[in-house]
C-alpha cells in the first residue's frame, strides 16, 4: 500500500486501466498533535473501478396534460439488478415540492417552471442523475353549445370537458340579455325549462378556468287533435274522413303519421279511409312540428253492421178495414220513416190520423177507403251514415160487400194440428185477399196477401198453441193449433 502526503482533502480519478474486479482499499489515519496522549483516528474503506458501461441509463419522459396535468415516465437502458428510481421536482426557487419512487406517477401542478430529477440506482452499478425541465401554464376552456328544446323536455346539462369530472360547477342563468344570475354549485343541471334563454357553468381547477355556455332554443309542442266527418259509419259506406287538428299553423306541421286500428297507415293530412270489418278502432295520429317537437292523440271509431230490409208487399183489403207494410225486423241504431206518395210525389209520414208506425219497421193505415187505393207506400231507413229506402208497395181496397163478393165456396184449413207447414185452400177466389195470423194474446205475428186458390204457409217457428187465421170480413177466422 502505497503511501499518501499528508493533506485534508485527497481527490482520486481513476483513470483507464485502473478498472479492477478487486478493490483499491484505503486506510487514513488522523493524529490529534494536541491532544496529550497523541492519540488518533484510523478509517479504512474500498473503492472499486469498474468501467463506464456500468453506469445506469434511462430515458426519461415527462408528459405536461391540460390544466398542469404531468405524467412522468421513464424507460430503464437495461435489465439493471436490484433496480431503483427516484422523481424529484424542483420548482424555480429550488424547493423540493414533489417526489415519488414510483416508476410511472402523476399529478397536477399550478402555473410555473420546474426541474425534474430522475435518480437511478443499482446493486454493483454507479448511480445516476437525469434533469428535464417542464412549464406549466394557465389554461382558459371556453366551450358554446345550443340546445333545442321541446315544451315538457327534461335537459341534462354536461359541461363538456372531461378533465374536472366530479368537480361542482358554478352555474348561472342569464335572466335578461347580458344579466346573469348565480343559480347554485352542481356537477351537472337537470331542469324542464319553461322559456328559452342562456345557461354557463364557470370552474377554476388547477391550472384552467373551464367555462362552458348553453344557449336553449324553446318551443312548444303541438297540441293535435283528430277531426272526423263521421265517428260510426255502417259497413255498406265504411269511408271516413280525418283531419288533423293542431293548435300551431298548419304550415308549421312537417310530419303526419296515421295508424287507423286495421293495420293501416297514412302520411297525408286530410286523409280518408275505408274499413272492411265491423270493430271499434283505435286510430292515432302523431305529428311534428318544423322545430322537431311532436305531439300524438288517439280516437274510437266504429264500423257496425249495413242496412238490412225486407221487400214491402202490396196490401188487398176492403174498405174501412185496416192495411199494414212491413219491412221486417228493425236493427240497432236505425232510423224508419214510411212515406206516402197519394199522386203528387212521395212526403214522410206522421203517426196522425189514420196512420200509426210511421217510425217503425211496419206502417199501419187504418179504416182503408176505396179512394186509398191509388197510394203508394216505402221506407226510408238511415243507419249511422247510410240510408236506403225500400221499394214501393200499392194499396188496393175493394168495396165492403162482404167476404162473399170475394170468396165462392168453402174455405179449408189443413192440416189441423199441423207442425211445419199450414194449407189454406178456398174454392174460388175473385180478388187478392189480406190475411193475418194472429197469437192467442191478440197479436198479429204474420201478414201477407192470397193470390191463389190453394196457398201453403212455413209455421216452423211459431211457437205450439192456438192461433187464428184472419181474413176480413170473414167472421170469427179459421182457428187451428201449432204443434
Amino acid at each position: 500500500m502505497a503511501k499518501i502526503p499528508l493533506l485534508k482533502v485527497i481527490c482520486w480519478t481513476p483513470q483507464p486501466g485502473d478498472e479492477s474486479s478487486d478493490p483499491y482499499s484505503f486506510k487514513i489515519e488522523a493524529r490529534d498533535n494536541k491532544c496529550p496522549f497523541a492519540s488518533k483516528t484510523v478509517r479504512a474503506f474500498s473503492i472499486f473501478v469498474q468501467h463506464q458501461d456500468s453506469v445506469l441509463d434511462a430515458k426519461l419522459d415527462v408528459a405536461a396534460g391540460r390544466c398542469g396535468f404531468v405524467k412522468f415516465n421513464h424507460f430503464p437502458a437495461g435489465n439493471y439488478g436490484n433496480y431503483s428510481s427516484r422523481y424529484t421536482v424542483y420548482n424555480a426557487n429550488d424547493s423540493v415540492i414533489w417526489t415519488s419512487v414510483n416508476a410511472v406517477d402523476s399529478t397536477y401542478f399550478s402555473p410555473g417552471k420546474y426541474k425534474v430529477y430522475l435518480g437511478l440506482g443499482g446493486f454493483d452499478y454507479c448511480d445516476t442523475t437525469i434533469v428535464d425541465s417542464f412549464e406549466v401554464v394557465p389554461e382558459n376552456i371556453v366551450t358554446h353549445k345550443n340546445v333545442k328544446v321541446c315544451e315538457g323536455e327534461e335537459l341534462l346539462f354536461l359541461p363538456d370537458s372531461t378533465l374536472a369530472q366530479g368537480q361542482s360547477y358554478i352555474w348561472y342563468q342569464e335572466t335578461s340579455p347580458g344579466t346573469w344570475v348565480w343559480t347554485g354549485d352542481y356537477p351537472y343541471k337537470k331542469f324542464k325549462p319553461t322559456h328559452g334563454g342562456g345557461y354557463s357553468a364557470f370552474l377554476e381547477y388547477e391550472a384552467c378556468t373551464i367555462t362552458d355556455t348553453f344557449w336553449i332554443s324553446y318551443s312548444l309542442n303541438p297540441a293535435a287533435s283528430i277531426a272526423t266527418d263521421h265517428d260510426s259509419v255502417c259497413m255498406d259506406d265504411a269511408l271516413i274522413q280525418f283531419a288533423s287538428i293542431d293548435s300551431l299553423s298548419p304550415s308549421r306541421i312537417v310530419r303526419h303519421f296515421w295508424s287507423f286500428g286495421d293495420g293501416s297507415f297514412d302520411s297525408v293530412a286530410p286523409v280518408s279511409h275505408t274499413y272492411n270489418t265491423m270493430d271499434s278502432f283505435q286510430v292515432h295520429l302523431l305529428v311534428r312540428s318544423d322545430s322537431g317537437c311532436w305531439d300524438t292523440t288517439q280516437n274510437t271509431v266504429w264500423v257496425m253492421p249495413g242496412l238490412s230490409m225486407d221487400s214491402a208487399q202490396d196490401q188487398w183489403t176492403i174498405a174501412g178495414n185496416s192495411a199494414s207494410f212491413s219491412i221486417g225486423q228493425s236493427q240497432v241504431l236505425a232510423a224508419y220513416q214510411w212515406q206516402i206518395d197519394s199522386g203528387q210525389g212521395f212526403i214522410d209520414l206522421a203517426n196522425a190520423g189514420r196512420f200509426s208506425g210511421a217510425n217503425t219497421t211496419t206502417l199501419q193505415f187504418s179504416n182503408v177507403q176505396l179512394d186509398d187505393s191509388t197510394f203508394r207506400f216505402r221506407c226510408r231507413v238511415d243507419l249511422l251514415n247510410c240510408s236506403d229506402i225500400s221499394n214501393e208497395a200499392g194499396l188496393h181496397v175493394t168495396k165492403n160487400t162482404g167476404i162473399g163478393s170475394l170468396i165462392e165456396g168453402s174455405v179449408f184449413l189443413y192440416p189441423n194440428p199441423a207442425s211445419t207447414t199450414l194449407y189454406i185452400r178456398i174454392e174460388s177466389i175473385k180478388a187478392p185477399l189480406s190475411f193475418q195470423i194472429v197469437n192467442s194474446a191478440g197479436q198479429a205475428i204474420q201478414s201477407g196477401t192470397l193470390f191463389n186458390q190453394e196457398e201453403q204457409f212455413d209455421i216452423k217457428s211459431l211457437a205450439p198453441g192456438v192461433y187464428l187465421f184472419h181474413i176480413p170480413g170473414l167472421n170469427g177466422g179459421l182457428r187451428f193449433v201449432k204443434e
